[in-house]
């Protein structure tokens, strides 16, 4: 029955069951999340299992964790995109002056480890850092502001929609030719 549906949703199944059975194992269940998004699943590890406050540096225990998403996500040829997400508590670090330098830093921690320990392919991999611009809850609670420090690996499926390009010659002969036939249909709606 499993072969049977999409694979987004057989990747789905498959790899929440072996996270789930991850966190029970090590004792996290509150540390590991899985959910889609309307871009693709999204795999959520909480700042507390990935890194130490103030810092990018990956925990121990993450890299268990890690080495098990990096095999899970080695069955699929998807793209993937680290995003680090921080409270909305400004950083005391002179290393990382703001939010956005801590979550990206994180983001990359991770895209590395993956790549470089994890065996995942480079080009399927990318870096983003949200700062406190993505929470999952509002930050304003002690309780609220460690559930949005996270870091959470997208896993992207295609929409099925084929990218495509514009030169701006051909948006602006566009813009006059429209500009034209607007005069043109003012003209004519004025004439007698």
């Amino acid at each position: 029955m499993l072969n049977q549906l999409p694979r987004r949703q057989r990747d789905f199944v498959r790899i929440s069951t072996e996270m789930a059975a991850l966190a029970d194992q090590l004792g996290i269940q509150s540390d590991i999340g899985v959910n889609m998004s309307l871009e693709g699943m999204v795999i959520s590890l909480s700042d507390e299992l990935a890194f130490e406050p103030g810092s990018a540096e990956l925990r121990p225990e993450a890299t268990q964790v890690l080495d098990t998403v990096a095999r899970v996500l080695s069955e699929t040829n998807s793209k993937l995109r680290v995003e680090g997400n921080t409270d909305d508590i400004p950083t005391n670090s002179p290393l990382y002056p703001s939010n956005w330098e801590l979550s990206v830093a994180r983001a990359v921690s991770i895209v590395r480890y993956l790549a470089e320990e994890g065996g995942i392919d480079p080009p399927r991999l990318s870096a983003a850092g949200n700062a406190e611009f993505n929470p999952v809850v509002p930050n304003d609670s002690r309780a609220n502001r460690a559930k949005n420090r996270r870091a959470d690996i997208v896993v992207i499926y295609p929409s099925g929609e084929r990218r495509f390009s514009v030169s701006p010659v051909d948006v602006l002969g566009s813009a006059d030719a429209a500009a034209g036939q607007t005069q043109a249909v003012t003209a004519t709606q004025t004439a007698p």
